[in-house]
Parts: C-alpha cells; sequence; structure tokens
C-alpha cells in the first residue's frame, strides 16, 4: 500500500487562520492518509467547518467536518492511503466519513 507523506503547517494555511493554532496543530497531528484525503479535499473547495480534538469514539480521537460530501476522486483514493471510507446518511451526525486508525485510535473527517 503506498504511504501518504505527513502534511505540514504550510499545508494547511491557506484554509485555516494563522491565528489558529490550535486546529493548525490538529490538522498536523492527524494520519498521513487521512492528511492526504482531507488536503485533496480542501483544494477542491470543501469548507473547513470544525476541528477539534474530540475523544470520541477513543480518547486521543481527531475530529474535522467540512461543509459538502466528499468528491468521488477523494472516496477512490482513499482505501489505497489505509482510510476507510463509509456513508452514514444519518441526519443528526453527518452524511460521510473517512476514518483512519494509528495506534489504537481512530480518527475522523466527517462531511
Amino acid at each position: 500500500m503506498p504511504t501518504a507523506a505527513t502534511a505540514t503547517s504550510e499545508d494547511f494555511l491557506p484554509f485555516v487562520p494563522t491565528h489558529n493554532l490550535q486546529a493548525l496543530a490538529i490538522l498536523k497531528a492527524l494520519p498521513a492518509g487521512l492528511q492526504a484525503c482531507l488536503l485533496a479535499e480542501l483544494r477542491r473547495g470543501n469548507p473547513l467547518v470544525q476541528v477539534e480534538r474530540a475523544d470520541w469514539p477513543h480518547a486521543g480521537s481527531l475530529f474535522v467536518s467540512l461543509g459538502n460530501l466528499f468528491d468521488p476522486a477523494t472516496r477512490d483514493m482513499a482505501p489505497g492511503l489505509g482510510v476507510a471510507w463509509r456513508k452514514v446518511n444519518d441526519p443528526h451526525y453527518w452524511r460521510e466519513d473517512l476514518s483512519q486508525v494509528r495506534d489504537g485510535v481512530e480518527h475522523l473527517v466527517v462531511c
């Protein structure tokens, strides 16, 4: 399976206000495959809605929410990066998610 390069703060700066150091730190802490999928979405114009250390579904879990559904190209690239895509369609939560587990902790990007 190909691996994704770890992103830097500079990769995320066009999408996050520079004063939001906490959000930048969280985005940099995501697993590399999830970072690659997230950056692909952001570069396609999918707006960043929420970035947080949710501690859900596991202690240490990171959570990112986007404004629009994932592009089919992102869904297609995800498995090769060790990222799982899932259609949720729960009106109370979200419609789709991308997840990656690192060191037994699941991290999520949802829309």
